[in-house]
């Protein structure tokens, strides 16, 4: 993620505020919906940096599964696992967008 845009993570969520754990700025505001909703919506978004990250992770760990189970012949395994990966690349895309 070192040419990520955004403000560094990990974020934190208070009511429907999330703010930045290092830096102590606020990264956005819920404010759509019910109170329950926005508080919802800012945890979700709060745990954004450490989403992005596992899918990162994730996707490393099933480029290596996928390869060693077709060298291993076991395409029906590899075929779920490439579409996992399609699944995580597209999300990391739609995270970083054209940094992906």
């Amino acid at each position: 993620m070192s040419n990520a845009k955004f403000t560094p993570g990990p974020w934190r969520a208070a009511g429907e505020h999330v703010f930045s754990v290092k830096g102590r700025l606020t990264v956005t505001r819920a404010n759509y919906g019910t109170e329950t909703e926005r508080e919802a919506n800012a945890r979700l978004i709060a745990a954004a940096p450490e989403l992005l990250e596992a899918l990162e992770g994730n996707k490393k760990a099933l480029e290596v599964i996928a390869v060693t189970a077709a060298e291993m012949g076991f395409d029906q395994l590899a075929d779920i696992i490439d579409d996992r990966l399609n699944e995580t690349n597209a999300a990391i895309v739609k995270a970083l967008g054209n940094l992906a």
